[in-house]
């Protein structure tokens, strides 16, 4: 759907420019939906798309939504997560968490998912 609306609409045409350049495109305003749809338009021309949303649900949402398509995606949300400490919920959680940073940085992964608060904490135990 979103490439007929692209590749027709005069709109989008710088848009479409960057995405065939390989520029790097920031687009703001999308629903989360649209995000997702935006995300797959830009994998099937070569990109390695980088979703960013505002929670956790959204981001959980789209994920499942990218993963229906045989697409491998990495998931970071927020969370409450305490290295090394006594208070942790779940160590699960922070070995999934260390596997898919480990992903994003070594690049195995088709499109990530990530949400705004995640972006904005410290990963490194405190030992560092």
């Amino acid at each position: 759907m979103i490439d007929r609306i692209l590749d027709l609409s005069e709109e989008y045409s710088e848009l479409k420019k960057a995405v065939a350049a390989h520029d790097r495109v920031l687009v703001t305003g999308l629903q989360s939906n649209q995000r997702t749809e935006l995300a797959l338009y830009l994998h099937r021309h070569g990109r390695k798309p980088i979703l960013v949303h505002s929670s956790d649900k959204e981001a959980e949402d789209a994920h499942k939504a990218i993963l229906k398509t045989g697409l491998e995606s990495v998931l970071i949300k927020s969370g409450d997560i305490r290295f090394y400490s006594v208070e942790a919920k779940n160590r699960n959680a922070e070995c999934e968490l260390i596997r898919n940073l480990f992903q994003l940085i070594a690049g195995q992964y088709d499109i990530a998912v990530i949400t705004a608060d995640a972006l904005m904490r410290k990963y490194t135990p405190p030992a560092f």
